[in-house]
């Protein structure tokens, strides 16, 4: 599969870290992120902070003027966060096809502006599908998203991926 670029806000690059799974980024061929998803991420010491630093995959891109307009329209319509709004800016300015949030309200205002929103279950499957990891690393990685990390996710769902995981073929 050809490698792509995406955007990400702050969710998938901390919940990937707090499982060990940040390797999981790697099906892309750059993951770009704004100077406000940077600054969420540092100003929490967030899980992330030291694998997004030491990260060649990661580039850090300015929003334009422009942008940055649209970036504030965004918080004041929809109440989005900066970092996610920053990360709709920029996919629309880099015109990138993957949006990465976990943050339903997000996805929301992506699928609204055409955008193409995936997350954490998202990555980890589509990781597993091109063997960056393997299917026990993947079924595990699915439970401790559930159990580990701070995204919140239903049991129902993670037996449902991990399903299809199970049933998948080749």
């Amino acid at each position: 599969m050809v490698k792509t670029e995406a955007v990400s806000d702050s969710g998938p690059l901390i919940h990937l870290s707090e499982i060990n799974q940040f390797k999981a980024l790697e099906i892309f061929k750059k993951v770009l992120i704004t100077p406000e998803i940077q600054t969420e991420i540092n100003a929490k010491e967030a899980p992330g902070k030291k694998e997004v630093e030491k990260s060649k995959l990661i580039e850090i891109k300015n929003l334009n003027a422009k942008s940055k307009d649209f970036t504030r329209f965004l918080c004041s319509k929809y109440y989005l966060h900066l970092g996610e709004s920053s990360a709709i800016a920029l996919i629309r300015q880099e015109d990138i096809e993957f949006f990465l949030t976990d943050d339903l309200g997000a996805r929301l205002v992506a699928n609204h502006y055409n955008i193409k929103a995936h997350g954490c279950l998202g990555i980890l499957t589509r990781a597993f599908r091109e063997k960056k990891i393997s299917k026990k690393e993947v079924i595990i990685a699915l439970q401790n998203l559930k159990d580990k990390s701070s995204l919140f996710i239903t049991s129902n769902i993670i037996s449902m991926v991990i399903k299809e995981i199970e049933e998948y073929k080749k």
